[in-house]
């Protein structure tokens, strides 16, 4: 399996991987304090996420210039208030 990007809350791999090498990942993953997210709703919220962290990790202002809700629908590429939604409709 040859691995084109990691960044923080997602791999991109080059080639398929088998169910089994799948079952491999999961269960080193769990193993290490980790989990993965399988279903659509699930990784965009991961995504959300990762967005929201990066952006306060990597900016000295975090939202301070920019309106957050504009940001994270720019980032993802969706309407926020689906984001929101979807967000709302998963997250307690």
């Amino acid at each position: 399996m040859k691995i084109e990007e990691v960044e923080l809350g997602q791999a991109k791999v080059l080639s398929p991987i088998s169910n089994a090498k799948m079952t491999e990942i999961k269960n080193v993953l769990q193993q290490n304090g980790f989990e993965l997210i399988g279903d659509k709703k699930s990784q965009q919220i991961a995504k959300i996420k990762t967005i929201i962290i990066e952006k306060i990790h990597h900016s000295e202002k975090a939202f301070d210039s920019i309106n957050s809700s504009d940001y994270i629908a720019k980032e993802m590429g969706l309407d926020y208030s689906y984001l929101s939604h979807l967000f709302s409709s998963v997250e307690v």
